[in-house]
């Protein structure tokens, strides 16, 4: 079973991982690597998660000659002592430390300046599809009915956009017959039928293009009472209702 590691372990692991150490050290981290099962997987999680930094950014090594002084410095031949350098104890631990913080600052640059990458190439959202303006309401020419005392009795709407005449009835009194619709331009004064409608609901009519020509300024939309039998008629016979003039809007 593979055994924790401590931090001392898991840093020489990622020393090893960016190839920070060399000579005896390195030689003893190999060996290690080969029959330390938990130090291996340290090692090739280090390198694995470094592949990717170093994979898009380059190399950074961020103050070369600091360390590189610093080195210098440790190694130095205490003054005072023999004629040549000895390498202490206290000498390895402070290389050793050394060697920890690059591994460290190099690492931290790294990531920096992979999130700073990953920044500046992520991909720029795409703006939302412009806002459609909806189109201006079309020309309509309407009309009101009424009882003569101020009631309606049906208002109707011809939207010119698709010739369609609505026609909502609101009280149209009890009689003999059905009611029938007329448009009469203002032209001859000559009715044409629209056709029966509805006492109780909406009719749609759908005008062809010889009626739709009668809507025009100064025409009069009229309801009489008609048979059902013949419709639409040639010529009203029955009661009047109602008349209006038309309005365009």
């Amino acid at each position: 079973m593979a055994e924790l590691l401590s931090p001392d372990d898991r840093l020489l692991a990622a020393e090893l991982a960016l190839r920070l150490i060399d000579g005896e050290e390195l030689r003893a981290a190999r060996e290690r690597q080969a029959v330390d099962e938990s130090f291996a997987e340290a090692v090739a999680e280090w390198e694995r998660s470094f592949a990717p930094l170093f994979d898009e950014v380059a190399p950074v090594q961020p103050g070369e000659r600091v360390w590189d002084a610093i080195a210098a410095g440790v190694a130095a031949p205490a003054s005072g002592g023999g004629s040549g350098s000895v390498i202490t104890p206290d000498f390895q631990r402070t290389r050793r430390a050394l060697q920890r913080w690059r591994a460290i600052a190099v690492g931290a640059m790294s990531i920096a300046a992979a999130l700073l990458l990953a920044v500046l190439l992520r991909p720029v959202p795409s703006l939302p599809p412009a806002t459609t303006v909806a189109p201006a309401p079309t020309e309509a020419i309407v009309a009101q009915l009424s009882d003569g005392e101020g009631g309606a009795i049906l208002t109707a709407r011809l939207d010119l956009a698709d010739d369609l005449l609505r026609v909502r009835p609101t009280a149209i009194p009890e009689g003999a017959g059905e009611p029938e619709l007329w448009v009469i331009p203002a032209a001859d004064q000559t009715p044409r039928s629209l056709g029966l409608i509805r006492r109780d609901g909406a009719t749609e009519i759908l005008l062809p293009t010889q009626l739709r020509e009668q809507f025009a300024d100064g025409a009069t939309l009229a309801l009489t009472l008609e048979p059902r039998e013949g419709a639409p008629h040639a010529a009203p016979t029955g009661t009047i209702l109602s008349t209006a003039r038309i309005t365009r809007l």
